[in-house]
């Protein structure tokens, strides 16, 4: 069944035209597997770009983020992301994961993904994520 967010966004009337819902990417989200998830949220979005679409992407936590730039950014260059939030999510690593939900703008930004990168709302960044940025 899809999810509350798919509904809502697919159920509606004004749907735009040529718009398609793919449905949802079932994720094992255990935490053991996230290098597994990563890969699944690329491939998904490499396979849907393929044919041109331009996926709208909703749900999961950050370290959603990182594979669905991983597979966009390719196939836009000079992509910018604009990211609202109260953290920064620049971490090198969180308990020793680079996928973490606390990662995804470190690894985003150390493989020059993106031309640039604009947070709107950040409220605590530390001094390790300050480095991190620079």
């Amino acid at each position: 069944a899809p999810s509350g967010r798919s509904r809502v966004l697919w159920d509606c009337r004004h749907r735009p035209e040529g718009a398609h819902g793919v449905g949802d990417l079932m994720l094992k989200d255990t935490g053991e597997d996230r290098q597994g998830d990563s890969v699944a949220i690329t491939t998904a979005l490499d396979r849907l770009t393929a044919n041109h679409a331009r996926p709208l992407c909703f749900g999961g936590d950050h370290s959603v983020t990182f594979p669905i730039i991983r597979a966009l950014a390719p196939k836009y260059p000079g992509l910018h992301i604009l990211h609202f939030d109260a953290h920064p999510d620049m971490y090198d690593k969180l308990l020793g994961n680079e996928l973490s939900h606390a990662s995804p703008f470190a690894r985003i930004l150390e493989m020059g993904m993106v031309e640039r990168l604009v947070q709107v709302g950040i409220r605590t960044m530390n001094g390790h994520q300050k480095k991190q940025n620079e």
